[in-house]
């Protein structure tokens, strides 16, 4: 059984576009998992599951970091990952975006505050190592 970091960020299979709106992020070390942001007022009706298929962000050349009150991505480094294929999977999004974590229009999207902490942790986590 693989056991997964809580906190850590990543595309939940090789279906899911690799961008900044579909991020999930480890909410147990069973694998459960959530999106980063919630669109429309919408959660997405059920847990999900990471697997073998899931990829972490930073294998896309990616990383998450805090800025004031915002998640950043930026791009680091060249994509490791791969399609079942063998062939290169890049990162699909903007090479740097934000997240606010206070949305200026929370009616049509926000940050999930459950996953936010477990993201800020992990990243907070990460720089002080």
């Amino acid at each position: 059984m693989n056991t997964f970091q809580v906190g850590a960020p990543y595309i939940i299979n090789e279906f899911d576009c690799p961008d900044m709106l579909r991020i999930v992020v480890c909410i147990s070390a069973s694998g459960k998992c959530r999106y980063l942001s919630i669109r429309e007022n919408r959660r997405w009706p059920y847990a999900m599951q990471l697997s073998e298929r899931s990829t972490p962000l930073e294998d896309f050349g990616m990383q998450l970091t805090i800025e004031g009150a915002t998640f950043c991505v930026s791009k680091v480094g060249e994509s490791k990952a791969l399609y079942p294929d063998g062939s290169t999977r890049r990162w699909q999004g903007a090479i740097a975006s934000t997240l606010p974590f206070f949305a200026p229009e929370p009616k049509y999207w926000r940050l999930d505050d459950q996953v936010a902490k477990h993201l800020a942790e992990y990243i907070q986590t990460k720089s002080a190592q």
